[in-house]
């Protein structure tokens, strides 16, 4: 099964989304934006950027915890992973990014009250 994207919105008219593969694990949470034309913006982009290794960056948490971003080429953060216990997952999660980001379905819409900051 493909993977797809799914639109959140907060209460406060703010958008979000996720990126989810086939078996419906979110695989990247999108930046926040102010409107939903926004969010589309962007998740365009990484509908064709996304297969480009160049725009992922492995992170570590201060506790140690290994996790990605998708940045733009002008180091805007688009989307982050989970948090992963080892590099492999890391390289696992940025691999199924890059086979899940040229979709083009949505399926469903969350409402929110708000984002955690």
């Amino acid at each position: 099964m493909a993977g797809y994207y799914q639109m959140i919105e907060a209460g406060d008219g703010t958008v979000s989304f996720h990126l989810r593969a086939g078996n419906h694990e979110v695989i990247l949470s999108g930046t926040v934006h102010h409107s939903r034309d926004a969010a589309l913006e962007t998740i365009e982009w990484i509908r064709n950027n996304a297969h480009e290794r160049q725009h992922f960056e492995p992170r570590r948490t201060a506790g140690g915890g290994r996790y990605f971003v998708l940045q733009m080429p002008d180091g805007r953060i688009v989307g982050r992973s989970e948090v992963y216990a080892r590099t492999s997952g890391v390289e696992t999660g940025i691999a199924s990014v890059q086979r899940n980001c040229a979709s083009s379905q949505f399926r469903g819409l969350v409402r929110r009250m708000s984002f955690m900051a």
